[in-house]
């Protein structure tokens, strides 16, 4: 399955933006955007907001775990909480798809069956958001994975070791940072995910 080229449409929507004071209009953003999510949720009819930039834009909810992504993740990893194997599997498995909508098709069940979940996958078009938080290779013991194989083969056959190097470090992880990820923590917990992920994708400081 190739990728299709990424679009952001807001690519340039900051452009020419000026504030006089950039926290103040930061916080007033967050303001607006909360109190449009809880005039939505509260079944209120639109327009949520007189500003006419909420009116016509799309914008993440101030507190993450309100994004139909994150409800959509907490949902398919519901009741793992005794079974930490299958947990980690479940969160990365949710992360390499970060599509509700495709989350919304399964339960955990299914991971435990690669072969299955990969050619359900395939025949949802796209079966993974490719806009946000793009995904690179996972590289294991030599080999290559793309992202469907990394979500469907790969993260079954590493859930116990990844299990045990969380294990390991006993509840020393920090803070986790997208894009890159960076974690404040002990540097043999950062070259175990370095041997899982690469060296391009874990930075120590």
């Amino acid at each position: 399955m190739v990728d299709k080229p990424l679009f952001n449409p807001y690519a340039s929507a900051l452009d020419g933006l000026q504030l006089d004071d950039p926290v103040s209009a930061f916080f007033a953003f967050c303001r607006e955007r909360e109190n449009i999510r809880l005039a939505r949720d509260s079944g209120r009819s639109a327009p949520w907001s007189d500003d006419p930039i909420f009116q016509r834009g799309r914008f993440l909810n101030v507190f993450r775990e309100d994004d139909r992504g994150s409800k959509a993740i907490i949902r398919f990893a519901d009741g793992l909480d005794k079974d930490l194997p299958l947990l980690v599997q479940s969160l990365f498995f949710a992360r390499w798809c970060n599509s509700q909508e495709t989350l919304d098709k399964f339960s955990s069940d299914i991971l435990s069956d690669p072969d299955t979940l990969k050619n359900k996958l395939k025949n949802i078009d796209p079966w993974c958001n490719h806009t946000a938080y793009p995904v690179e290779p996972v590289y294991w013991k030599g080999k290559k994975y793309e992202r469907l194989d990394a979500a469907t083969t790969l993260f079954e056959h590493i859930k116990i070791p990844l299990s045990e190097i969380i294990l390991r470090e006993n509840g020393g992880i920090q803070k986790i940072k997208s894009n890159k990820m960076k974690v404040n923590t002990s540097i043999d917990f950062m070259k175990d995910l370095r041997n899982v992920f690469g060296n391009k994708n874990i930075w120590i400081d």
